[in-house]
C-alpha cells in the first residue's frame, strides 16, 4: 500500500509538474509572441519613419536640383551681364574718343570757316574776289 501510495503521490506530482510545464510552456510562448509582436511593430515604425525620411530626401534631393539649375541659369545671367557690361564700356569708351575726335574736328572746321569768312571779307573790302560766287561754291560743297 505504501508503494502504491508513493506512487499515486509521484504520480500526482508528476501530473502537476506536467500541468506546471504546460503553463509555463504557454506562459512562455505567450511572451515570445508579445515580444515578436513588439519587435514587429518596432520595425513597422522603422519603416515608416524610412519610407518618410525617403520621401523627404527625394523631395529635398529634387529641391537641390532645382536650386542648382536656378544657380546655373543665374550664373550664366550674371555672365552675359558683365559681358554685356563690358562690351557697352568699351562701346562707351570707344564713343567718347570718337565724341572727342568729332568735337575737335568741329572746332577745326569752325576755324577754317572762320579764316575763310576772314579771308572772303579781307577779298570783298579790297574787291579782289567776287563774294557771291564763292559763297555759291562753298555752299556746293
Amino acid at each position: 500500500r505504501d508503494d502504491v501510495r508513493v506512487l499515486l503521490l509521484q504520480i500526482e506530482e508528476l501530473e502537476e509538474r506536467q500541468i506546471l510545464a504546460r503553463a509555463f510552456h504557454v506562459f512562455k510562448c505567450e511572451a515570445l509572441y508579445q515580444r515578436f509582436q513588439q519587435k514587429m511593430r518596432a520595425i513597422q515604425v522603422t519603416l515608416e519613419s524610412n519610407s518618410e525620411l525617403s520621401l523627404r530626401l527625394a523631395h529635398m534631393s529634387q529641391d537641390q536640383r532645382t536650386a542648382a539649375k536656378a544657380f546655373t541659369a543665374t550664373a550664366k545671367n550674371m555672365s552675359h551681364a558683365e559681358q554685356r557690361i563690358e562690351d557697352l564700356c568699351l562701346k562707351v569708351g570707344s564713343n567718347a574718343e570718337q565724341r572727342e575726335r568729332m568735337q575737335t574736328w568741329r572746332k577745326n572746321k569752325a576755324k577754317q570757316l572762320h579764316q575763310i569768312d576772314q579771308t572772303v571779307k579781307e577779298h570783298a573790302r579790297n574787291g579782289t574776289v567776287k563774294v557771291d560766287e564763292l559763297t555759291e561754291k562753298i555752299q556746293e560743297t
